[in-house]
C-alpha cells in the first residue's frame, strides 16, 4: 500500500522570500512578478511521475538533475497549495520569472531548495546564490 507523499505548504514568509529573490534575480519589482514553477519529467525513466519537485523526478545521485527536462509550467497557486516532498523531506522547485500579463518574456529563473522543514537555499539561474533571511 502506498502512503501519501509528505507535503510542503509554503508559508507566507517563505513565499515573500522567494518573490524577493526573484525580484533581485530579474530586476523587476516583486509586485510586478509572476512566478511559475516548472513541471519536470525524467528523460531517461518514463515510469517516473512528473512533478514540480525536481528532487522527486531526478534519479541522478551527483546533486544535478540533468536527467530531467521542463514539461510544462503551472501557476503560483499550484505551488502554494503544496509541493509533494521526497521520502526524506526534500524539494527543489525551479521558478520561471515573468512580468504580469506577459508569459513569453522570461526574465530569469530561481531555484528553491527545501529540506529539514525549511528553505535551505535559493539560487538564481547563472547568478550568485541569494541569502535566506
Amino acid at each position: 500500500m502506498n502512503t501519501p507523499a509528505k507535503i510542503w505548504k509554503p508559508s507566507q514568509a517563505q513565499c515573500k522570500v522567494i518573490k524577493a529573490a526573484a525580484a533581485l534575480e530579474s530586476g523587476i519589482k516583486a509586485d510586478q512578478i509572476k512566478l511559475q514553477p516548472g513541471v519536470r519529467l525524467n528523460m531517461q525513466d518514463h515510469t517516473v511521475e512528473s512533478s514540480i519537485n525536481i528532487a522527486r523526478v531526478t534519479r541522478s545521485t551527483d546533486g544535478t538533475w540533468e536527467d530531467t527536462d521542463l514539461e510544462d509550467r503551472v501557476e503560483w497557486l499550484t505551488f502554494k497549495k503544496g509541493v509533494p516532498l521526497t521520502d526524506d523531506g526534500r524539494a527543489i522547485v525551479d521558478f520561471y520569472i515573468h512580468r504580469y500579463g506577459i508569459r513569453d518574456d522570461l526574465e530569469g529563473n530561481v531555484v528553491v531548495f527545501f529540506e529539514n522543514g525549511q528553505l535551505s537555499g535559493i539560487r538564481g539561474y547563472g547568478v550568485k546564490e541569494h541569502a535566506i533571511k
